[in-house]
This record gives C-alpha cells, structure tokens and sequence, in this order.
C-alpha cells in the first residue's frame, strides 16, 4: 500500500473515532443535562416518600416507642416538613385515603396516584403534627431547650412549635423573645398560644408590625384598653391598624368610637370604622345603621365598596344603589374589588346578572347586566312598600 492511501486511511480512521468519541460525549452530556434538570424533581419525590415512610412507621409503633423516636422526629423530621417541603407544596391536599390493611409503602404510592410527591409530603406533615401532638409534654421539653439557645435555627424552632403545639407552659419563655432577634416568629407563636395577655405586650411592641396576630388575638374578647387608646393616636396608620386589631373584639363598647372613626380624615381608618360596626352586637349595629349607610356615599371608592359589600353580605338592599353605580365604572376598579363587588352582587340578589367576577365587561354587555339589576332594584323598592 502506498504512503499516501496509508496516511489517508489512517487519517479517515481519526476521524471516525473523532466523530465516535464526540457523539458520545454529546449524548453523556445530554444525559447529564437531563439528570440535572429532573433532580429537584426526583429528589422530592424521593425525600417526600421517605419522610412519609418514616412519620407513618414511627406512628405505627407503641407509645413508649415512640417516646423514644420524639425527638429525633421533632428534631429531624418535623422542621424539614414545615418548611422546605411546606414551601414546595402546590397548595392542595390530599384527600383520605382508605388506610386499613395498607402498608407504609401502599400509603405513600396511594398518595402519590392521587398527586405526586406534594401530596405524599401533606400527608406526611399531617401525620407529624399528630404524631408530636399526642406527645405534647415530651414536645415541650424539647421546645423549652430550643427557646434557651443561642442558635436561631433551634430558637425558630422552639418558637414555631411553642405556637403550632400550643405549648402554654412555654409562654413566658416565647413571651421573652419579643425583645430578642426572633421577634416575628415570637409574635406568631404568641398569636397562636392565644394568651390574651399578648395583646397589650404586642401593642407596645408595635401596632403597625403585630397588627395582624392582635386581631386574632381580640377576637370575641373585650377591647384591649392598649388598643383603644391608639384610635386616638395622631399618625392614621396607627388609627387604622388599631381599628382593624378590634374589629373581630365585638365589645359593645367599641360602638361610640364607631362614630368618631366613621368621620375619621383618613379613609383606612374610615373602612376598619365598618368593619367593627358589622360585627358588634345587633342592637348596637341597629344604632350605628345610619352612621353606616352615610358611608356608602363617600367620597373613597375603598370605603363605598367595603361598606357595600357588607351590606350586600346582610342582603340589606339598602346598598343597591352604592353597588350599581360602582358597577357602572367597573373598568376602573381593581381586578380583585371588581371581584369582590360582583360576588356581593350575587350574594345580595342571587344573581350575577351576566357580571363576572374579575372579568371586565363589554360597554353593551355591561349595559345589559346594569339594566336586570335595575329592573332588580325597582322591584325590591315596590315589595318594601
């Protein structure tokens, strides 16, 4: 063979390993792309399932087993299910699944027919919370030793558990951490330890930052002296955040603040004003009916609508006219006030009249709706006469 055909074939044969080892690569490479994108995916999966299999093995065993498992379950278990899975969760749970004669393993492929690994990781969280929960003492100690350490992922857990498990022996201890770094993970779990003794400490703390977790915390209880003192404050924030803090409060009392904070400059303070006046006693509301229809004809679209839509929440008529016209000007409105006056309409007259919730009509098929709730409200009038 000649030196040339040689060096030919040889380079030919370069070539095709070349071609060979790079096709090669390309597809490893492909193959690990495509490992890497399915990862996260497999790794909840996978996470989820065990968590799963380890709660429902651990719940299956005798009490003074799982004593011994608490707090490894606490520790190990629980924190990674109320978080990073918690976060992951597609917001839907699971529906019960028939558990008798199943297997841990059957359990957990049931769940994830119904809706993969989001739904293995509820189930898993639901079973933990029951799972600690009946072993509330052991928690606590465990939650106690949490709230004395200087390490602010066991502190956060302490204080999530001290609020989820309604660990009340641990009160003072969560109560403390207010003035520590932990501040809103110690107001939450105040909120749930639904202490009434919170609401004056949290008030102090901030009105503008707890507003929120004093609002479930006056829920059915008398108005917090703290709290009423606020209505007066100069600063409208505070006004309006102190008013929204009682509004779930229903004390009788609240009812001559009503009035002054109907006539409140600002309209927040103005709209939470209403939202107390619903929710008091009746014979209180009957008192405090005129101050409120005169709110329907503000001059803030915020407080027309909210005080419309209580109204049309009581099916009282007495806010037709409030919700045509607001209606009539519906492009203007946010998407989500737009919403929720439609479903107000619907409430009130058992009809959207062609309206759609979050969906901005037509001019004509606007007029058209306009007009059935017309004829609706001239209807109403003659039957009240």
């Amino acid at each position: 063979m000649k030196a040339a055909e040689r060096a030919s074939m040889c380079s030919s044969r370069s070539h095709e390993r070349f071609v060979r080892h790079t096709v090669v690569g390309l597809l490893w490479a492909v193959a690990a792309m495509t490992c890497v994108a399915q990862t996260p995916e497999q790794d909840y999966r996978t996470r989820a399932r065990d968590l799963f299999l380890d709660v429902e093995r651990t719940a299956r065993q005798r009490t003074t087993q799982q004593d011994q498992e608490t707090a490894r379950v606490y520790r190990d278990v629980w924190p990674v299910l109320e978080t990073e899975m918690l976060t992951a969760f597609n917001g839907w749970a699971p529906n019960a699944v028939e558990e008798r004669n199943l297997t841990p393993e059957e359990l957990a492929t049931a769940y994830e027919r119904q809706g993969g690994w989001p739904f293995v990781a509820e189930a898993a969280r639901m079973r933990c919370r029951r799972l600690l929960g009946s072993h509330q003492k052991l928690v606590e100690g465990l939650a106690g030793e949490d709230l004395e350490s200087k390490d602010q992922k066991q502190l956060q857990r302490g204080l999530r558990a001290a609020g989820q498990f309604h660990l009340t022996g641990l009160y003072e201890d969560v109560a403390a951490q207010l003035d520590g770094t932990e501040e809103d993970v110690a107001a939450s779990a105040l909120r749930d330890l639904n202490d009434r003794r919170a609401i004056p400490l949290l008030a102090r703390h901030g009105i503008t930052r707890h507003y929120d977790k004093l609002r479930r915390l006056q829920r059915g209880r008398p108005a917090n002296s703290d709290l009423v003192a606020l209505l007066h404050d100069q600063d409208s924030e505070v006004r309006w955040r102190a008013a929204y803090a009682l509004v779930e409060s229903g004390d009788p009392r609240l009812s001559p603040f009503v009035e002054r904070l109907a006539r409140d400059e600002a309209s927040d303070v103005r709209v939470q004003a209403a939202n107390i006046a619903f929710l008091l006693p009746s014979e209180e509301f009957v008192r405090l009916r005129a101050v409120l229809v005169r709110l329907l004809a503000d001059k803030a679209v915020e407080v027309r609508s909210s005080v419309a839509i209580l109204f049309a929440t009581r099916k009282d008529a007495v806010c037709a006219k409030a919700l045509y016209d607001l209606l009539t000007q519906e492009e203007k409105l946010e998407p989500w006030r737009q919403s929720n006056l439609v479903q107000a309409l619907q409430t009130m007259t058992g009809s959207y009249f062609g309206f759609v919730p979050g969906t901005i009509s037509t001019e004509s098929a606007r007029r058209a709706s306009l007009d059935q709730f017309a004829r609706w409200i001239s209807e109403t009038a003659r039957e009240s006469e």
